[in-house]
């Protein structure tokens, strides 16, 4: 059991470290006129030339990864149930 504690309780913190990160790279990524974050950055490219193609692009380059990313973390959560017997 105490084993099962231990697993839990790291990767619980590997979930809040990760969950932290994911709040400050957004916020720290968007340095005005050097990089933007998926969102401001498919907004502005919208009023230039070419800018819906340019758009469309980083609109699949935001949507593909987070349909493949549903399936994975669905395996592993099956995983890590599977692994802590439950």
């Amino acid at each position: 059991m105490r084993k099962c504690a231990r697993q839990c309780a790291r990767f619980r913190g590997l979930a809040a470290g990760l969950g932290t990160s994911g709040v400050v790279v957004p916020l720290a990524s968007s340095m005005t006129r050097q990089t933007h974050t998926l969102p401001p950055a498919i907004y502005a490219a919208i009023p230039t030339p070419y800018g819906t193609a340019a758009a469309a692009k980083l609109s699949l380059a935001s949507f593909v990864p987070a349909i493949v990313g549903l399936p994975l973390s669905d395996l592993v959560a099956r995983w890590m149930l599977r692994l802590l017997g439950r």
